[in-house]
């Protein structure tokens, strides 16, 4: 799918639900001036009926009044879910054309100490988070960032369910909006914790259980025509609140941390549903939904059942209706019953199960940002691979002017060497490489044609700065991290390094010196990695060791004019183009200067 058909995909999606929004906003309005038209019917009646015909013409529109509440909260829920999916294609069509700010960043993950998060902008304004995530809740960020920084276990059903899951955009973005319909901190409550809520038992509860609504419903009868006085009703009623009052706090114990949840588990019973009308054709993907969606234990009829729970729990909050339902039905009672009930039945895998959420609001990210990138493609990682990426492309520069470079490893290849010109294009080559190591570990789709990684973690240094809180120099913050770079070699670590002109501190012969002794340290520990620099007698490593070789950009001063092609060569870059630069400014005199190549 092209970019054009991406943008008629995105339109198509915001039209529709923009107009079913409205639909349903108009219905809403309707509902609330029948609601009023009946409010005002059964005030009137009272002046017009008398007797039982008023009784039940009152009765009929309490009924009809209550029917029309309950229909006016899902018309609602309708109108708020179509809004939201409305908005998600308009931020999706910005994402199209270089705007992915209208999602979150993930600030709250910058690890200046990462082994490479900050050269590589994975978090922050702008990110690569911001640029690829669709999480809805906390626990979903959360595992979204621990992708992007230390990766996947479970690669082959991240690529299934990736793969799969973007073959149902619709279903993508109703997902996302379930969740995006409630308030951010709902899902700082953890759903997990109901399972252990520690509620004690009244002396004789499960008798007294069933017994208690038969005897108050036969007290009642006998009230009723007479056979029981008002007093003794009234100290039976008594007696029935003392007892169930005495294990209060275990109720309210309960109707707190489920309380706490009731939003959570409404979203995530909605989202199961969706899960449950899901067609899923991978095999491995529909295996992982299956085992959370057989048997009596599924985590569907968990959440079912424990949003039914809380409902119930939610009559007694009204004290009025609280206290008749515990006069009639003992309903503490029966809630506490129920509630273990539930733990019985769902408590066992219910963690294990929940684990699905998380997940899916990962591989619905993936999917999303493989649909938006249809040139993109799953890496192969192989311990005994060497790097091969062929038309590998950065994600942050607009579509039409990507320009695509391929890096291939020859075998016996350990480091690569790039030189070129300021601005011919090697940090965007190396972020690009090092977002195809991120993408690959964390199971999401490289922006290439193809892409074949060895099984190593890496490390960069791209981008350090000095510390005058720390009293560090810029200098000694570069050091640090070269150090941290060896100390997890020397660790037995499988490493592969990203350095852009390193050692920037220091002058240029100490420089050349200490960079070669550098590399060459990091071969002998096995080190896989590409350097970018400007230091041209670096490339001389590769004239007397084939462990190394040269490739890089370049820049074409023709007619007074500077251009580049981003395109990377094999060997070492032949122009620079400072001197071009400082005179077209104006900082050095033209004549001191050869303006032509």
């Amino acid at each position: 799918m092209n970019q054009t058909q991406r943008h008629i995909f995105y339109e198509e999606q915001f039209s529709i639900h923009a107009g079913q929004a409205d639909a349903f906003k108009k219905k809403l309005h309707g509902l609330g001036t029948l609601r009023l038209a009946i409010f005002i019917f059964a005030f009137l009646s009272f002046f017009i009926f008398k007797g039982s015909v008023l009784i039940c013409i009152v009765a009929l529109a309490l009924i009809i009044f209550l029917w029309l509440v309950k229909l006016g909260v899902n018309v609602r829920y309708q109108r708020d879910k179509h809004r939201k999916i409305a908005e998600l294609n308009r931020l999706e069509l910005n994402v199209l054309k270089g705007d992915w700010s209208g999602f979150a960043n993930g600030t709250e993950f910058i690890n200046s100490k990462h082994a490479y998060s900050s050269d590589m902008d994975l978090f922050g304004e702008g990110s690569f988070y911001q640029l690829i995530n669709r999480t809805v809740s906390a626990e979903g960020a959360n595992r979204l960032a621990e992708r992007l920084s230390v990766g996947s276990s479970t690669l082959v059903l991240d690529h299934a369910a990736i793969e799969e899951l973007k073959q149902h955009m619709a279903w993508n973005q109703g997902f996302c909006a379930e969740g995006l319909l409630s308030e951010p901190a709902d899902f700082r409550h953890d759903i997990r914790k109901v399972k252990d809520v520690k509620v004690g038992k009244h002396v004789f509860a499960e008798s007294l259980r069933a017994a208690i609504p038969v005897c108050s419903i036969t007290m009642a009868i006998l009230f009723g025509i007479g056979i029981v006085s008002s007093a003794i009703f009234l100290m039976y009623a008594s007696f029935v609140l003392i007892y169930i009052g005495s294990g209060l706090k275990h109720t309210n114990l309960l109707a707190a941390e489920l309380g706490s949840v009731a939003n959570v588990t409404k979203i995530r019973r909605r989202q199961m549903d969706l899960v449950s009308n899901l067609t899923v054709e991978n095999e491995l993907f529909r295996t992982y939904i299956a085992e959370r969606m057989r048997g009596d234990e599924s985590l569907q009829k968990a959440l079912v059942s424990l949003e039914r729970l809380q409902e119930r729990i939610d009559y007694r909050m009204n004290l009025p209706v609280g206290v008749l339902l515990n006069i009639f039905l003992a309903w503490d009672l029966q809630l506490l019953h129920q509630y273990k009930q539930w733990q019985k039945n769902y408590s066992k895998d219910f963690d294990q199960h929940l684990e699905m959420f998380p997940a899916l609001e990962v591989w619905v990210s993936g999917a999303i940002y493989s649909f938006n990138n249809p040139e993109s493609v799953f890496a192969t990682i192989d311990e005994h691979s060497t790097p091969k990426i062929m038309d590998l492309k950065h994600p942050f520069v607009a579509e039409e002017s990507r320009k695509g470079n391929s890096l291939s490893f020859l075998e016996g290849h350990r480091f690569l060497i790039i030189t070129g010109p300021n601005m011919a294009g090697k940090s965007t080559f190396l972020r690009s490489v090092g977002l195809a190591f991120i993408c690959a570990n964390a199971g999401f789709p490289v922006l290439a044609t193809s892409c074949q990684l060895p099984n190593r973690k890496l490390y960069s240094s791209m981008r350090t700065s000095d510390d005058l809180n720390a009293k560090s120099s810029y200098f000694h913050a570069e050091l640090s991290r070269l150090k941290s770079i060896m100390d997890a070699m020397d660790s037995g670590e499988k490493v592969f390094v990203i350095l852009d002109e390193i050692l920037k501190g220091t002058n240029s012969i100490d420089k050349e010196k200490g960079s070669a002794m550098f590399l060459q340290k990091m071969k002998r520990l096995g080190c896989m990695g590409i350097i970018a620099t400007h230091d041209l007698s670096l490339c001389n490593l590769a004239n007397d060791d084939s462990d190394y070789f040269n490739q890089s950009f370049d820049s074409v001063i023709s007619n007074n004019e500077l251009s580049f092609d981003y395109k990377l060569r094999d060997g070492v870059c032949k122009n620079m183009n400072a001197t071009f630069l400082l005179t077209k400014m104006g900082l050095i005199d033209a004549e001191n200067s050869n303006l032509e190549n």
